[in-house]
């Protein structure tokens, strides 16, 4: 009987720990470009892309504007208007969430 627990406790220390023992997929922040991670089963992710932007992580930038890639920090959204910081047109600004403030919503009010 003794033999069988040993066999049994070696087997079972040899598996591979559950996935949520590793933590979530979304932790290490994988997706660009302003994409949002979306865990899935077994330490697996998806990446939803905005708009103009495709690859998994977000990495591949197909249109190129004022607001793409998304300039914008934070969750801050991104709207073309006719901007100017000092004596430089930007062609937009970024409208932060509540907490965040900055030209590119870098700063945490907190």
């Amino acid at each position: 009987m003794s033999r069988w627990v040993a066999a049994w406790f070696l087997l079972c220390l040899s598996l591979e720990p559950p996935s949520f023992a590793k933590g979530d997929a979304c932790d290490s922040n994988p997706c660009e470009n302003g994409g949002i991670c979306v865990s899935g089963l077994d330490g697996f992710y998806t990446c939803e892309c905005p708009d103009g932007i495709t690859d998994s992580n977000c990495s591949n930038v197909m249109e190129v504007g004022p607001c793409l890639p998304n300039p914008c920090h934070n969750g801050g959204t991104c709207e073309i208007s006719e901007a100017y910081r000092g004596d430089t047109f930007i062609g937009y600004i970024c409208k932060c969430q509540a907490g965040f403030n900055g030209i590119h919503c870098q700063h945490s009010k907190f």
